[in-house]
């Protein structure tokens, strides 16, 4: 494994950015950029673990593209999930939210 870490069976583990990378933990409040997304994120009911951590890794790249190359945070994930996972079930299957439209991103520099 590239981070050294091999998740347990039915386990994730997740990662604020990619290995050799420095995440951004000075956001100007409690929790770093990765922590404030996932956070955001977790509330959505029907979402799949997958699909949060993609959600979480899209809102982070973009929301530190403004960075210096150096900075720039891409969230990863180590997975060995043998079953669906939600932190927030929805009410039926399809209440599955929709991604947010192409060219607006979910969460800005500037939001944090």
């Amino acid at each position: 494994m590239r981070h050294g870490v091999d998740a347990p069976i039915s386990s994730p583990i997740a990662f604020a950015t990619a290995p050799g990378r420095t995440a951004d933990a000075t956001r100007g409040g409690r929790h770093g950029l990765f922590t404030q997304t996932l956070l955001r994120h977790i509330e959505t009911p029907g979402l799949k673990l997958e699909e949060l951590f993609k959600r979480v890794r899209v809102d982070v790249v973009r929301a530190s593209q403004a960075l210096p190359p150096e900075r720039r945070q891409v969230p990863e994930e180590v997975s060995k999930l043998t079953d669906d996972f939600y932190f927030q079930v929805a009410a039926t299957p399809s209440a599955a939210p929709a991604l947010p439209p192409a060219g607006r991103p979910g969460l800005q520099v500037v939001d944090l």
